[in-house]
């Protein structure tokens, strides 16, 4: 029979969205004591966290562990309370021998000692786990998994942008005119119902960001009063175009403008995607992005990047309004596309360097 340095230990968190490094404090945890305290924070205590709609709910958050830990077969180790505050019940069970925190919840530690010590218990031995990083050498966290830069094993989504850029290849063409998400019906040149229908499920649904991807798109949005948060365009529909007045309403005082070639996911495109969905979680402030050459893969890029239960829509020839809101499933499904895409060597600087007009707009190029 195994033995163990404590008898009892107390381990806490969210474990939200359960991740590579919830996993390691809990194994860790269980090392370490034969029956384990596991907290979990309650949803009031969750309040104020970071896209706090995106957590998911204290039910959930408990299903995922029971699942986890009998997976580890230590459930008849575990007792599962929830918590409201950083104490819980580990100021006043006298069982208690050790607690299992983080560099940044030691202090909360420190605190529960301190209570313990007023009531007359024994200060619990505060046990340190190591932090578990993602890719990009940060630490793995709930929050940088519901802001869509990572997912639950570490795997950071901008990393799979180190090529210059990806080339669709002929025979994954086919595979792309399939649907991400709802399709919103519309007639062949108008997207007005169908862009109402999509304005009404967006306010419904209330999500923490909305990027329209294409032109016609965007400015259906604006015209119906619900402006994406993000809006990717190239001034151009169906070959020719847009009127000065629409191109002045889609461009405003955006700077940001890139190449992106047909049949092309160009890196700097890319990154200028992430880097505005990550500008506007900060600052709330709509953001702008102007394409030269063809908007229409940067969709894969924006689901890539974007937060968890964002909406993307776009529009697709033949048959509508596409809507996609952005899961974790749909972030492995680009992945495995974009896994399929070709590479495109790094060589040269994408920006545009030289200057366009376009009516009486002036716009780097």
């Amino acid at each position: 029979m195994k033995s163990y340095q404590y008898k009892h230990a107390a381990v806490a968190g969210t474990f939200d969205h359960l991740h590579a490094g919830h996993k390691a404090i809990l194994r860790f945890a269980f090392s370490l004591a034969k029956i384990v305290t596991v907290g979990i924070a309650s949803e009031k205590l969750l309040s104020q966290k970071n896209l706090e709609r995106q957590i998911e709910s204290f039910s959930k958050r408990q299903q995922t562990l029971i699942g986890f830990l009998q997976s580890l077969k230590v459930l008849p180790r575990t007792e599962i309370i929830q918590i409201n505050d950083i104490y819980g019940n580990a100021v006043n069970d006298k069982t208690l021998q050790a607690i299992v925190v983080t560099r940044e919840t030691r202090q909360n530690a420190i605190l529960i000692n301190q209570k313990r010590q007023k009531t007359g218990l024994a200060p619990l031995t505060i046990v340190i786990c190591p932090f578990l990083k993602d890719q990009s050498k940060k630490i793995l966290r709930s929050t940088r998994i519901r802001q869509g830069l990572t997912d639950r094993d570490g795997t950071v989504y901008g990393q799979l942008f180190q090529s210059k850029g990806y080339i669709l290849p002929n025979h994954l063409r086919e595979s792309l005119r399939q649907p991400l998400g709802e399709v919103i019906k519309s007639q062949e040149k108008d997207f007005s119902k169908a862009s109402k229908k999509a304005v009404a499920k967006i306010r419904q649904k209330n999500p923490p960001m909305v990027i329209a991807v294409g032109d016609i798109v965007a400015l259906s949005l604006f015209e119906l009063k619900c402006p994406p948060d993000l809006a990717i365009v190239d001034l151009i529909n169906r070959r020719e175009k847009i009127s000065q007045e629409s191109a002045v309403i889609l461009i405003r005082n955006s700077k940001k403008r890139y190449i992106n070639k047909p049949g092309t996911i160009f890196l700097p495109a890319a990154k200028s995607i992430q880097k505005s969905i990550q500008q506007f979680l900060a600052t709330k402030k709509q953001q702008r992005i102007v394409i030269k050459g063809e908007e229409d893969l940067l969709g894969l890029p924006s689901i890539l990047f974007a937060p968890l239960g964002a909406i993307v829509i776009y529009g697709q020839m033949g048959m509508g309004v596409v809507m996609v809101e952005v899961t974790e499933e749909v972030k492995k499904k680009v992945v495995v596309l974009l896994n399929k895409f070709l590479k495109q060597e790094r060589r040269s600087r994408s920006k545009f360097t030289h200057i366009v007009k376009y009516g009486n707009i002036k716009y780097n190029s």
